[in-house]
């Protein structure tokens, strides 16, 4: 939640208007507690593929900036 909240005045001065940011966020949450709470490897399979898939997206967010084409 810190992180969503302190993102806003760096999405305002670089001026990204991205509604998915706080949305891919709390899946990648999600994922992460799916994977805590996994009794087996199906559901650890899972919960890692929704944090990995959300978190690229993440990384690729700005997608003319040099770094974030690097990350693809």
């Amino acid at each position: 939640m810190t992180s969503i909240v302190l993102s806003l005045d760096y999405f305002d001065r670089e001026k990204i208007a991205r509604f998915e940011f706080p949305v891919l966020v709390v899946f990648a949450t999600v994922g992460m507690m799916i994977m805590v709470s996994a009794n087996d490897l199906l559901t650890l399979y899972i919960g890692l593929e929704l944090q990995s898939l959300s978190l690229y997206v993440v990384a690729a967010i700005r997608r003319d900036d040099p770094k974030s084409t690097e990350a693809d």
